[in-house]
């Protein structure tokens, strides 16, 4: 221990003798990476509004850039306006650069994507990325843009490649930290997220890089960590809002102010909570130059801010109702004029969850059951449009899943909560078999297919006679979840719901009774 306590005292001699010289060079590498940053700005300014431009006046180059745009972005679940607004901008932008200045083989690309082969269009960018030696940071740039919502480890090889080519551009790294973590790289995510903060000069990149890096503490757990940075967090999102007003800018801040509710709610802190929810509602009042009230991302934002206010009302759960319902028609007036939109129709999956959840607080069954209903239908129609979408599909577990905890005091609601499942178990059972190069659909497959066999014990220890053996099912679950768990290729969104699982198995009787025991 003495001599560790000396080790550190000498280290610390040796920095502090260092000190002058080295905040002298920090110092020029910082104006110096400014410079690079503004120059990079200004190109990048420079080159969307000729795009914009080019897309204002040509109708069927727009409808061929929409058509690509919507293709490839399907936001998660988790998703706020302006993470989604975020990637589909950088989309839309990454398609029009392919079809106005993209060479031949990218052109054949932004065909084969705009026809609806995604992966043929993606492989064929990949490969003129790794052949291109001009322009080769910006081509994997396209390529991570527009796989970053349809293909993750697509966009993770373009973000990587990116990166190590331009390694001071903050939102490259940005971008590749947010992929890391949602392949269940942490430790890199980690790293990658320090090095965006590192050459992060202005505001609007720190802010990103460490709502980024607060995604990751969540992920690994480092709540005292995530709670060092949410109050820069909350400083920085304001200040970006106050300096750039946009939907973007006011999206950032109410989702972060938003999360800080929730994790205030979950902790008990009351006047915490009020406190966000009375910045919430001010936030609500504030208008945004240049943007109409009326169009669909601003009424998407009203929406969330509609909810996110309420919470100060989170003990009655009357005026709770009225804010999902007000919440609620909000989107359905969006989702009457934009059917195919994701991210309306996340939404209202999410309200309807949510108002099933303060019902079965309020002891209403029944009503809970019409709101999974209504849940289920959105989520199942969002499957069936992608049925390769793991995103939808998890959407579509959980509704499901949800369901049951209002259907185990009734045995008819729990037959049919159980076939419910079993399709779902049915329907991923084929896609993790037509799908062996990726572990989602095996390990969701793995985990549904274990419910199914609980719910069945269930039943059984109720009385009902089964022609199959429910913990078989379940041990057949496990031998497809091992590898996965041993390679550690299970998905983060999937970790924490596996771990309840294991946690119900150890609970289940170790035989069934007697009176219990199938055929």
């Amino acid at each position: 221990m003495r001599r560790s306590i000396s080790l550190a005292l000498s280290a610390l001699i040796v920095l502090s003798s260092a000190a002058p010289v080295a905040v002298a060079q920090s110092q020029e590498e910082l104006r110096q990476l400014a410079f690079m940053q503004r120059e990079m700005d200004r190109q990048r300014r420079a080159y969307e509004a000729r795009l914009d431009a080019l897309l204002a006046a040509n109708e069927q180059l727009s409808a061929r850039v929409d058509q690509i745009t919507q293709l490839v972005s399907a936001p998660s679940q988790n998703t706020s306006i302006a993470e989604a607004r975020g990637a589909e901008t950088e989309a839309r932008y990454a398609a029009a650069a392919l079809i106005v200045d993209g060479a031949p083989e990218e052109q054949r690309a932004a065909e084969l994507l705009a026809s609806g082969d995604v992966r043929g269009g993606f492989a064929l960018l990949e490969q003129a990325a790794a052949q291109g030696a001009d322009s080769a940071a910006e081509r994997w740039r396209r390529l991570g843009a527009l796989a970053y919502e349809a293909d993750v480890q697509t966009a993770l090889r373009a973000y990587s490649e990116a990166a190590r080519l331009s390694p001071n551009d903050p939102d490259t790294l940005t971008r590749l930290c947010v992929l890391q973590s949602r392949t269940a790289n942490l430790a890199g995510a980690r790293q990658t997220c320090a090095a965006a903060l590192r050459v992060a000069v202005r505001d609007k990149d720190r802010l990103q890089a460490l709502i980024a890096t607060d995604a990751v503490y969540s992920l690994t757990g480092e709540h005292s960590a995530s709670e060092a940075i949410s109050g820069e967090i909350r400083t920085l999102a304001r200040s970006v809002f106050e300096a750039e007003p946009s939907i973007d800018s006011m999206g950032n801040l109410l989702n972060i102010l938003t999360l800080q509710l929730m994790t205030d709610a979950g902790l008990g802190n009351i006047d915490a909570v009020l406190v966000r929810a009375g910045e919430i509602a001010a936030l609500a009042q504030e208008d945004i130059p240049g943007v109409d009230p009326a169009t669909r991302d601003a009424r998407l934002l009203r929406s969330d801010m509609v909810l996110a206010a309420a919470y100060a009302h989170m003990t009655d759960p009357s005026r709770m109702l009225g804010a999902f319902e007000e919440s609620i028609a909000i989107l359905r007036e969006v989702a009457v004029e934009h059917p195919n939109h994701t991210l309306t129709q996340m939404r209202l999956w999410d309200r309807h969850n949510g108002r099933a959840g303060i019902y079965q607080l309020m002891g209403d069954t029944a009503a809970a059951l019409r709101e999974y209903d209504e849940a289920e239908r959105i989520a199942r129609a969002m499957f069936d449009s992608d049925p390769t979408d793991s995103a939808k599909a998890i959407i579509l577990i959980s509704t499901v899943l949800m369901s049951m905890q209002s259907r185990f005091s009734d045995p008819a609601a729990i037959e049919d909560g159980r076939a419910r499942l079993a399709d779902v178990d049915a329907r991923l059972a084929a896609l993790a078999a037509a799908d062996r190069e990726h572990a989602m659909f095996e390990v969701m497959y793995a985990f549904v297919h274990a419910m199914v066999g609980i719910i069945d014990e269930v039943r059984r220890m109720q009385g009902v006679s089964l022609d199959h053996d429910p913990r078989a099912m379940i041990e057949e679950a496990r031998a497809v979840m091992a590898p996965h768990l041993e390679s550690g290729r299970v998905p983060p969104e999937m970790r924490p719901l596996w771990t309840q699982l294991e946690m119900l198995i150890r609970m289940m009787p170790a035989e069934a009774s007697p009176g219990d025991a199938s055929p």
